[in-house]
């Protein structure tokens, strides 16, 4: 489980893969993306 939360880490944190989620058109949770990225990673840290 450590190997997944280490690569969302990296993943959530890299400059492009932020800007190609923020000048996405598709805002399905309709919320900023650091805020969805954050839920994302506590939810898996909690499982």
């Amino acid at each position: 489980m450590s190997d997944i939360i280490s690569r969302l880490n990296r993943t959530f944190r890299s400059n492009r893969y932020r800007d190609r989620l923020v000048k996405s058109d598709k805002n399905w949770l309709g919320i900023d993306a650091d805020e969805a990225l954050n839920g994302i990673m506590n939810f898996i840290t909690e499982i």
